[in-house]
């Protein structure tokens, strides 16, 4: 049996090398059959509509779905920060991956 493999990162519609590459990546492992699951700090980002072709099979979990990322203050995401680690770790308890990519 092949092991779960989560991926975290910031905004998963970011338009970014890293959030590329964690996307294609969790598509190739997905299509492979693994258990792939993603968890976004943030579901949007402002000024960018950017969406990838995100595999069905892979599991989206957002810490904060309903706030969009440089949309405000950076005082108010350095708050937020703190309590996006907690979250993060509850989630990943939730889905108990064999692996982490944080």
């Amino acid at each position: 049996m092949k092991k779960s493999i989560t991926f975290v990162l910031g905004c998963v519609n970011k338009l970014g090398g890293t959030e590329k590459a964690t996307i294609d990546l969790a598509n190739l492992l997905a299509k492979r059959g693994y258990k792939v699951s993603l968890v976004s700090v943030y579901r949007k980002i402002t000024n960018q509509n950017n969406v990838y072709n995100i595999d069905d099979s892979i599991d989206i979990r957002y810490v904060f779905p309903k706030i969009e990322f440089l949309k405000y203050h950076l005082n108010f995401y350095r708050a937020l920060d703190y309590i996006s680690k907690k979250k993060v770790n509850k989630i990943i308890n939730q889905t108990n991956p064999g692996i982490v990519f944080y």
